[in-house]
């Protein structure tokens, strides 16, 4: 995306046009001699596959795949601008080190989710899709995160309608993904089967995450 009008236009065209023709899809295969759909299970950042299931009246399933507390962070962005920690835009109001709730890890206001773009605008639109995809997972009969509760208790014991049911665990599936798009970059494999067992450890930081040269220094020496 060269600029935040660009990902505006893209994201408008998602809410505009997928719904409708999912909602096509669905009465082309309920129209059929064959199952019907009765339940669809999207992921929390398609909201709109919810809305249109809703509307059909099909019972409707939010999964999650990263950490809960992610997704509990999301459900707090009202208590959060109550509290004046940030405004309207998801904008911090000052760079400060805040909890979610007491027996929560300190986060600070620079790295929330949608604060990990450098153009305001960018940052503006992933918080106002944030927030749809949100109301949108209101309207689900359940709620199921890739975690598990001894990981974190606390994210839980705050949002008790978020259901665990990780870790889901690529080796568990049976052949490829249809839904991945990305090829597979198997370079790594021959240096890893190189080294000792239990010797390597690996630590994924998700989509968004961006470290400055201290920190990527400081990860690579510890």
């Amino acid at each position: 995306m060269e600029d935040r009008n660009d990902l505006a236009k893209l994201t408008d065209a998602v809410f505009k046009v997928m719904p409708g023709k999912l909602e096509e899809l669905i009465e082309k295969i309920n129209g059929s001699d064959d199952d019907k759909i009765t339940c669809i299970i999207a992921d929390e950042n398609l909201g709109w596959a919810l809305e249109v299931a809703e509307k059909m009246g099909i019972r409707r399933a939010v999964f999650w795949p990263a950490a809960a507390v992610l997704l509990a962070l999301g459900f707090s962005i009202p208590k959060l601008i109550d509290a004046g920690i940030i405004n309207d835009n998801g904008t911090s109001m000052k760079n400060q080190m805040i909890q979610l709730s007491p027996t929560m890890p300190d986060i600070s206001t620079s790295q929330l989710a949608w604060a990990c773009f450098e153009e305001f605008t960018t940052q503006k639109t992933i918080f106002e899709v944030t927030l749809r995809n949100k109301e949108s997972t209101k309207k689900a009969d359940w709620l199921i995160c890739n975690s598990t509760y001894e990981l974190e208790p606390a994210a839980f014991a705050l949002f008790p309608n978020i259901l665990p049911i990780g870790p889901l665990l690529a080796s568990n599936r049976q052949g490829k993904s249809a839904g991945y798009f990305w090829p597979e970059d198997s370079t790594c494999l021959e240096w890893l089967d190189q080294q000792p067992a239990h010797s390597v450890i690996y630590v994924a930081f998700g989509s968004f995450t961006i470290f400055d040269c201290i920190q990527f220094q400081e990860l690579a020496g510890s």
